[in-house]
């Protein structure tokens, strides 16, 4: 994580971010998560950490990392590939795809 955090005052609404997924380069899936709002898939900020904080204590600093919207199964890397996360006014994940050991 790192080597910055984005606070909640410098993101006006973090459920209206767009976002993509890209495997070496070649967009898999590209999209807004407002898109996800209304989801079964889906469910909100405020209910994974209410649901985490019904298992252990959250404290400043916790980081909670949930799941894939849908579509994400059409993305499938292989070892050697290279997974890139966007998330637009937070930043740049990318993972390194190697083989199971």
């Amino acid at each position: 994580m790192g080597p910055w955090l984005v606070l909640k005052d410098q993101i006006k609404d973090p459920l209206n971010l767009n976002y993509k997924v890209l495997i070496n380069n070649e967009i898999k899936q590209q999209a807004n998560l407002n898109e996800y709002k209304n989801s079964p898939h889906l469910r909100s900020a405020p209910w994974y950490i209410s649901s985490a904080s019904q298992y252990f204590p959250l404290e400043i600093g916790s980081v909670i990392l949930y799941g894939a919207t849908e579509g994400t199964t059409k993305a499938v890397p292989k070892p050697g590939d290279t997974m890139r996360f966007e998330l637009e006014g937070v930043g740049t994940l990318e993972i390194p795809v190697i083989a199971e050991t």
